[in-house]
């Protein structure tokens, strides 16, 4: 590292990662390419072991297997990324246990289970948004975020958008334009589950 100290890096660590029952997909080496990014300095694999080990995660060699220093090859460990735009790419967009707002599990619900695909991609647009991707992201957020989309995105998306916030609450039709509620009187095959 650079600039940050071992103590430094467990703390920016901590505020991104969380335990998990299973290892993480990608290997500490890496792990250490993505984790940079993060804290802006380079990170060894040795760095993020020693700072993962800080915060209390174990390094593993397999699922059951912890790994000490003279275990050769791949070490892994049992974590997950909580959902913010700095991790991007290292979490599941469709893990709902890691966001705070119910709309926002239930727009996720949707992106994989509705079986429109129409609703279904338009509800993966919403989830993968950056200004959806968030630690601690609330229910209201998630509904300004749409209703600015209903309101300035290209007229398919504000319409789709139109859509997802009268399904979310019928109490927003009072704010949705004459077309769009013309389109959702049109089309009762599109619904948000």
């Amino acid at each position: 590292m650079d600039r940050l100290t071992f103590r430094e890096l467990s703390q920016i660590l901590d505020q991104y990662v969380i335990p998990a029952k299973h290892l993480f997909p990608l290997c500490s080496e890496s792990l250490a390419h993505h984790l940079c990014t993060i804290a802006n300095d380079s990170i060894s694999e040795e760095d993020l072991i020693y700072s993962l080990g800080n915060i209390g995660y174990r390094p593993y060699i397999s699922k059951d297997m912890i790994w000490n220093k003279g275990c050769p090859g791949p070490i892994w460990f049992k974590i997950r990324f909580v959902r913010d735009v700095h991790t991007i790419g290292l979490f599941s967009y469709y893990d709902t246990s890691i966001c705070k707002s119910n709309i926002l599990k239930r727009i996720i619900r949707n992106a994989k289970e509705n079986p429109v695909m129409l609703v279904r991609e338009f509800c993966w647009y919403v989830n993968t948004s950056p200004d959806i991707c968030a630690i601690d992201i609330s229910d209201d957020e998630v509904i300004d975020y749409i209703m600015w989309l209903s309101k300035h995105s290209s007229s398919p998306r504000s319409t789709m958008a139109a859509l997802l916030l009268f399904y979310l609450d019928i109490r927003f039709a009072n704010i949705l334009s004459p077309d769009q509620l013309q389109f959702i009187r049109e089309n009762p095959n599109l619904k948000i589950k």
